[in-house]
C-alpha cells in the first residue's frame, strides 16, 4: 500500500535538506533534482488520495456508484470562476435538445458548486438538498439550503440574459411550467443584484403575460423584493397591481385574493409615489365593493389595505362617499366595529374630516328616501343608517370625540330627527345617543338644540302608537323624559317649558 502524499512529500524534503546541509558529504544532489524528485511524488500520490476521498464522501453521504460520480462531475464543470457558463451548457440549454434535457441542465446549473471555500462534505450535503428542490416534497428546509449555493454565486448579467433566452420558451409548456418557474423565480431571489433593468423589465412583461396565479405573484415579490424595488417597471407595477385587485375581489372565492391585497398594501407602503390616481381609485372601489358585498374573511385585510392607504398616500376624494358608506355598513358588525371606527376616525382628523361628516349628515337625511327606492337592499340601507348614526354621536359628544370636526348638538340633532322614522331600531339608536348627550351635556345644551330634542320626543311618541314595531322605542324613551324631568327640577332645562 502506497504511503500518503505529504508523508512522501515530506520525507523526500527532508533527505534532500540533511544532504545539503552536511559538510563531509561528497556525492551531494543538486537542490534543483530534489525538489523534483518530490513534486513528481507528490503528482503521482494526490490524484490517489483526492479520489479515495471523493469516493469515501460519495459513498457516506450519497451511497452511489461510480456512474452518478461522473454526472456530479460534469455538472460541476457547467460554471466558470467568473460567474459565466460554459459553451457545453449553452449547448444542453438550446432549443434543439428535449425539455427533460434542458430542464435537467437548468437544474445541474443551480446545482454547481460555491464560487467561495467551503468543507467538501457540507458542500455535498447542501447540492444534495438543493436538487430536492424540483420534487412534489420539497419543503423550506430545503430551498434555504437551495439558496446557501445560490448566494454565493454571483452570475454576471450576460449569462443571466442568456439563461433567460434559451429557457423562457418552456414556460409555455405545461409538463415544464412549474419547474421552470420555480427555477427562474430561485434565480430572481439570489441574483436580483446582478439583474439588469432591462431583464427585470422583461421579467416583469412576462409576469403580466402570465397572468395572476400562485407562481407569478411569488415571482413579483421576489423581482421587487416585496415591493421596496421596482425600478425597471416603476410606471407599470401599479397597473398590474389594480388589475390583480379588481380581477381576485369580484371573485366569490379566490386563492390568490390574500396574497395580492398584501402585495397592493406593500406597494401602497413602499413605493405610494409610483400609484397614480387612477390605480389608487381601482384599489379602493374594489375593496369597497367586496366589503360591502360579501362579509368573509377578505373583508379585514381589505380594510387594513384602506388604513395603509390612508397612512402613506391620498385617498382619492371622488372615492369618499363609497368608503364611508361602506364604513357605515361594517361598523354595525361586531367583528369589524373596532377596524370600521378606526378607519373613519382617520377620516375624521384629517383634511376629509368636514367632508366626511357632511357625507354622514347626508346619509341620515336622505335615508328615508332610499328605503322608498323599489329593488334597493332594506338591510345593506338600515346598517348605513346605523353606522352613521354610531359615527355622529361617537365623534361629536362620545367616548372618543374628535374636536377637529367639532359641531353643535343644534347641528347634530337636526340630522338625527331626520333618521328616526325610518326604522325602529334606527330610532333606538338615535334616542340612545341623545340619552348621551343629555346624561354627559344636559345643562349646557343651548336652548335650540332642546327644542329639536323635545321635537323627537313628539314624534317617536306619535310612532309608538301608530306603529307596534316601534314599541322597542318606548323605555329608553321613558328613561329619557324622567332625566328631561329630573333637569327641570334642578334647574338645568334651558328649553321651553311649554314643550
Amino acid at each position: 500500500m502506497s504511503a500518503p502524499s505529504d508523508t512522501i512529500a515530506s520525507s523526500a524534503t527532508a533527505s534532500a535538506g540533511s544532504n545539503v546541509g552536511s559538510p563531509t558529504s561528497s556525492t551531494v544532489a543538486p537542490p534543483t533534482a530534489a525538489a523534483a524528485a518530490a513534486a513528481a511524488a507528490q503528482q503521482q500520490a494526490s490524484p490517489a488520495r483526492r479520489q479515495g476521498l471523493m469516493s469515501s464522501i460519495t459513498r457516506n453521504i450519497f451511497g452511489t456508484g461510480g456512474r452518478d460520480r461522473s454526472d456530479r462531475s460534469s455538472q460541476i464543470d457547467l460554471v466558470t470562476q467568473e460567474g459565466s457558463i460554459k459553451k457545453e451548457a449553452w449547448t444542453l440549454m438550446s432549443r434543439g435538445n428535449t425539455n427533460k434535457t434542458r430542464m435537467r441542465t437548468l437544474k445541474n446549473l443551480q446545482e454547481s458548486p460555491r464560487t467561495s471555500p467551503q468543507p467538501l462534505r457540507r458542500q455535498l450535503t447542501i447540492k444534495h438538498r438543493f436538487a430536492r428542490i424540483f420534487s412534489d416534497n420539497s419543503n423550506n428546509e430545503h430551498m434555504h439550503a437551495a439558496a446557501l449555493v445560490m448566494k454565493n454565486r454571483n452570475l454576471q448579467v450576460s449569462t443571466l440574459e442568456g439563461i433567460w433566452h434559451e429557457t423562457q420558451d418552456m414556460l409555455g409548456d405545461p409538463e415544464t411550467k412549474d419547474a421552470t418557474l420555480k427555477a427562474i423565480i430561485e434565480l430572481t431571489l439570489t441574483q436580483h443584484t446582478q439583474l439588469g433593468l432591462a431583464l427585470r423589465h422583461t421579467f416583469f412583461e412576462k409576469i403580466r403575460d402570465m397572468g395572476c396565479e400562485d407562481g407569478t405573484i411569488k415571482w413579483l415579490n421576489a423581482l421587487s423584493e416585496d415591493c421596496r424595488n421596482v425600478n425597471g417597471f416603476e410606471k407599470a407595477m401599479d397597473f398590474l397591481v389594480a388589475d390583480w385587485m379588481q380581477s381576485v375581489l369580484s371573485q366569490e372565492d379566490c386563492p390568490q385574493a390574500n396574497k395580492v391585497i398584501q402585495l397592493a398594501e406593500q406597494l401602497v407602503m413602499y413605493n405610494s409615489a409610483f400609484v397614480c390616481e387612477a390605480s389608487m381609485i381601482t384599489l379602493v372601489r374594489s375593496s369597497c365593493s367586496r366589503c360591502a358585498r360579501l362579509l368573509d374573511p377578505l373583508t379585514s385585510p381589505c380594510l387594513e389595505l384602506l388604513t395603509t392607504i390612508q397612512k402613506y398616500s391620498e385617498l382619492p376624494r371622488s372615492e369618499l362617499p363609497l368608503l364611508v358608506a361602506t364604513l357605515c355598513c361594517l361598523v354595525v358588525i361586531n367583528r369589524f366595529c373596532e377596524q370600521a371606527w378606526s378607519v373613519a376616525r382617520n377620516l375624521l382628523n384629517s383634511q376629509l374630516g368636514h367632508r366626511t361628516r357632511n357625507i354622514l349628515v347626508e346619509i341620515m337625511k336622505s335615508g328615508q328616501q332610499s328605503l322608498q327606492i323599489p329593488g334597493t337592499d332594506r338591510g345593506r340601507i338600515i346598517r348605513s343608517l346605523r353606522g352613521a348614526v354610531y359615527f355622529m354621536v361617537q365623534s361629536t359628544w362620545g367616548t372618543q370625540k374628535i374636536e377637529s370636526v367639532r359641531a353643535s348638538p343644534a347641528f347634530v340633532t337636526d340630522a338625527l330627527e331626520c333618521a328616526v322614522g325610518t326604522d325602529p331600531v334606527v330610532c333606538n339608536d338615535v334616542l340612545a345617543g341623545i340619552k348621551r348627550l343629555v346624561i354627559k351635556y344636559g345643562r349646557e345644551i343651548q336652548h335650540i338644540a332642546w327644542q329639536r330634542i323635545v321635537r323627537m320626543f313628539h314624534v317617536v311618541h306619535e310612532m309608538i302608537k301608530v306603529d307596534e314595531s316601534y314599541l322597542i322605542c318606548r323605555p329608553i324613551l321613558t328613561s329619557l323624559l324622567d332625566q328631561l324631568e329630573q333637569l327641570y327640577l334642578d334647574f338645568g332645562y334651558s328649553g321651553s317649558s311649554e314643550q
